[in-house]
């Protein structure tokens, strides 16, 4: 059977890494492609690594330790890098402070194997948990909230074909990457890689790659509405150049990113909204998630 690597991309704080790697351990089971988990540490923290890299030899669990320069962008390549010498057909990456829902590899496994030559699969849906107070919320221990996602099918609040992408018009308020990017073809690993100048936007500035790649039909670039796939942590402070609003370092990420963009696609044929999404079956309930966050967390 053919295999997807899991690999949660670590750096620091132990009880985060841990909740990832066991997320993606605790995976529900498949049809047609195996799925296996092997994190990567990407991290200048010496203390991290070395407890970290004691708890898998304890757990069992295989690692690789790489260099960082303290980017996002190098540890998400040091993923790639791992991938492109591995024997594995796929790989899907996680934030070391996230988790993947039990049901994630059998949303991939499906899409893959049904939209056959998917080179780059993004989530949409963000089901977040937060550390602020929103009414109507899910109610967590500790004063957080969980925004959930009830449904995987829902009427996308734009009209369907090319355009023009709102970060030339919107500034830093629109540069927002799509969502999780949870599956990479050996295809995509070898075409393209993350910028490792750009501080901040990194995503965004790969998925315009790709994009372009998509348009060019070298690659086939799909969206999907699962929401019960990714789990995203935000009770630590986020970060991204559309925080960034009256920052120097937010300002020169973001004319950055601009010129870079204009230089890969024409800016009158940048938006996403032409892309392929795919609704697949909820394999999880609002219940059944809450329940998986409360024990989770």
């Amino acid at each position: 059977m053919k295999t997807i690597a899991m690999c949660p991309l670590v750096s620091r704080d132990m009880q985060r890494s841990m909740r990832a790697v066991r997320s993606c351990m605790l995976q529900r089971p498949t049809q047609n492609y195996t799925f296996v988990t092997h994190p990567i540490v990407n991290s200048r923290n010496e203390e991290f690594i070395a407890d970290f890299t004691a708890w898998c030899h304890t757990a069992g669990v295989e690692f690789d330790v790489t260099p960082s320069n303290g980017t996002p962008s190098r540890g998400k390549n040091e993923v790639l890098r791992y991938f492109r010498k591995s024997g594995h057909d796929g790989v899907v990456m996680l934030d070391g402070d996230d988790l993947m829902y039990p049901v994630a590899a059998q949303q991939i496994d499906r899409h893959v194997s049904q939209h056959t030559g998917t080179d780059l699969l993004i989530v949409k849906p963000s089901d977040t948990v937060v550390s602020y107070d929103e009414a109507g919320r899910g109610k967590l221990p500790d004063g957080r909230h969980a925004i959930l996602w009830g449904t995987n099918t829902c009427k996308m609040g734009y009209q369907y074909g090319p355009g023009r992408h709102r970060m030339f018009d919107d500034g830093h308020p629109a540069a927002r990457n799509i969502g999780g990017h949870v599956y990479y073809s050996r295809k995509l690993a070898e075409l393209i890689s993350y910028d490792e100048e750009q501080l901040l936007g990194e995503d965004l500035l790969f998925e315009f790659e790709a994009f372009r790649l998509h348009v060019e039909g070298r690659i086939s670039f799909w969206l999907s509405f699962a929401s019960d796939v990714q789990l995203l942590d935000r009770t630590i402070e986020n970060s991204g150049v559309q925080h960034e609003n009256n920052t120097t370092t937010g300002d020169a990420c973001y004319e950055r990113l601009l010129s870079k963009v204009s230089g890969l696609v024409d800016p009158e044929r940048s938006s996403f909204e032409e892309l392929p999404v795919d609704f697949p079956p909820l394999l999880m309930t609002y219940q059944e998630k809450m329940q998986f966050i409360a024990e989770s967390f």
